[in-house]
């Protein structure tokens, strides 16, 4: 239960949340590209309106090398109630040795809108959602 100025804004039986969402997982020879997408509604008891998201995701994936596998993904989230973004991610594995990988991946693009939150991309924000992950993996 939570209240907002001594009134009952969020209680598990009255808001309703729905989810829907698809993939589709194709292996083409040494490629691999991945689509998915989310449909969110949010159903607020007291807010007056839904909370809708349209989140959206493709990954293209190939075994340059058995040592070596690039990959970049697109995320895409549009929702109706804020900030509508979309974010760029490029990764590499390595195979140091057949139980270690060396995983790099860091954030090369990040769009976002403030004027409209479905469509609008024109503004850029060059510092928003700027990151970089490095990984070693050991498997025994």
């Amino acid at each position: 239960l939570i209240t907002e100025a001594g009134q009952e804004i969020f209680k598990r039986d009255g808001n309703t949340f729905h989810r829907v969402g698809a993939k589709v997982d194709l292996n083409i020879h040494k490629g691999n590209i991945l689509y998915g997408f989310q449909l969110n509604r949010d159903q607020v008891r007291n807010a007056g309106r839904n909370f809708d998201q349209l989140i959206n995701m493709v990954e293209a994936r190939y075994v340059l090398f058995p040592w070596l596998i690039p990959a970049v993904r697109f995320e895409n989230l549009n929702p109706n109630y804020g900030v509508a973004f979309n974010r760029t991610t490029a990764h590499v594995s390595l195979m140091a040795r057949a139980n270690i990988r060396i995983s790099l991946e860091g954030v090369v693009l990040s769009r976002n809108s403030r004027t409209d939150p479905i469509r609008d991309y024109r503004r850029y924000d060059g510092g928003n959602d700027r990151q970089f992950h490095a990984r070693l993996d050991f498997a025994f």
